[in-house]
């Protein structure tokens, strides 16, 4: 039987026969085309400096319920598979979003009506009972990386459960995909790297939640800068607009002003009240990026 992830690479693998691939360090998930911004490296993917944050289609705002439960209105299936065709046209080759129920069957049917979108970069589902399991579906629904989602990090570092955490880790290299992890805090992806987890990236919040839950500090920011810059495999700073509270084109100048050539930026987007959302976000990022 096929599996979602065959349905991905056999897609892929015929647009790279187009001559639609990337022609520097393509794999079976880097599709490109002209309109590509500028890429960089995680493990074997090659994904683009702005990836598509996916918070908004689960309804989880980071503001108030007023504003998620207007994002669940929003984002019915087919206006979710609309800002992933849209993303893609504006230069976006990778979305980042939670490995669950909701969001693989959306992506199952997006992918089954030849969606361009290809890389899924899925974030554990702290609901499922089994992280093992949560990986497995994953995968077998097109995940080109899985990470250990934050919450789930900063609990085992507090609960000194590092082991499973590297034993999670080691289980998604085991699948043949790219492995990350991902923290809200400052202290704990410094001693991963110490402690040589077997990740290909890091994901580092830009404020500090679990200690200032609701509160998006600049002095928070600045701790998240300095430790991106202590890290030596690429890292997405995900959180860069402070969920909607920073102006957009300073946080994005910002960002990008101060993380390394081999890192990104995950954005989530809700278009309602700015429709042209997506397409400004690429042009920030190609400003940000050319100076």
């Amino acid at each position: 039987m096929a599996t979602r992830r065959t349905f991905v690479k056999n897609a892929v693998t015929a647009l790279a026969l187009s001559g639609l691939a990337d022609s520097v360090g393509a794999d079976e998930h880097s599709v490109t085309h002209s309109n590509l911004l500028p890429v960089i490296q995680l493990g074997k993917l090659r994904v683009t400096r702005l990836i598509l944050g996916g918070n908004p289609f689960s309804g989880n705002s980071h503001q108030s319920g007023k504003l998620s439960n207007e994002m669940l209105d929003y984002y019915t299936t087919a206006k979710i598979k609309e800002t992933l065709e849209e993303a893609y046209r504006c230069g976006v080759n990778a979305f980042l979003g939670r490995a669950d129920k909701h969001i693989m069957r959306v992506l199952n049917e997006y992918w089954d009506e030849g969606g361009s979108l290809k890389i899924w970069i899925a974030q554990t589902a702290p609901e499922y009972a089994s992280m093992r399991k949560n990986i497995d579906q994953a995968v077998d629904f097109g995940a080109s990386a899985v990470y250990i989602q934050g919450n789930q990090t900063d609990a085992a570092f507090v609960e000194g459960r590092r082991r499973q955490l590297i034993e999670w880790l080691e289980y998604i290299k085991s699948k043949n995909v790219v492995a990350g992890i991902a923290s809200h805090r400052t202290d704990n992806l410094p001693v991963a790297q110490k402690e040589d987890f077997p990740v290909d990236f890091y994901m580092q919040c830009f404020y500090n939640l679990n200690v200032h839950e609701n509160q998006y500090l600049p002095e928070d920011r600045d701790a998240a800068i300095a430790c991106i810059q202590t890290l030596e495999k690429p890292v997405i700073g995900y959180k860069i607009l402070a969920a909607g509270r920073n102006e957009p084109e300073a946080a994005f100048r910002f960002a990008f002003s101060h993380i390394r050539a081999k890192d990104a930026v995950c954005v989530g987007m809700f278009p309602k009240y700015r429709p042209d959302e997506i397409r400004q976000d690429a042009e920030w990022t190609r400003k940000s990026l050319t100076g």
